[in-house]
């Protein structure tokens, strides 16, 4: 049995009628969409931008902090704290296990 038109229940016509409303508060009865997620897509995306940006300029390698390490090696001044190596790699550890969708 097909309901339609005025024969839908008064409840029916009133959650229907205030979707409508809904709808064209927010613009989604002429595009289909609302504008809200478009906006934070867009501010998204020139945030990523903005990212990659700043990572392409910085440099892959940090010549000087090498050549420094090197140098340190070399004359047997070099010094690894093993406590702050562990904590720094299980730090690194469990935030990559957060960070995983």
């Amino acid at each position: 049995m097909k309901i339609t038109g005025n024969d839908q229940p008064q409840k029916v016509q009133d959650l229907s009628a205030g979707q409508t409303r809904a709808k064209e508060k927010t613009g989604e009865a002429r595009t289909g969409q609302t504008k809200e997620p478009d906006a934070l897509l867009n501010r998204e995306s020139l945030t990523v931008n903005r990212v990659k940006d700043a990572i392409r300029a910085e440099p892959e390698v940090r010549a000087e902090k090498v050549a420094e390490l090197k140098a340190k090696i070399k004359n047997g001044d070099h010094k690894v704290d093993s406590h702050k190596l562990a904590e720094n790699m299980l730090t690194s550890a469990l935030r990559e296990d957060i960070e995983k969708p």
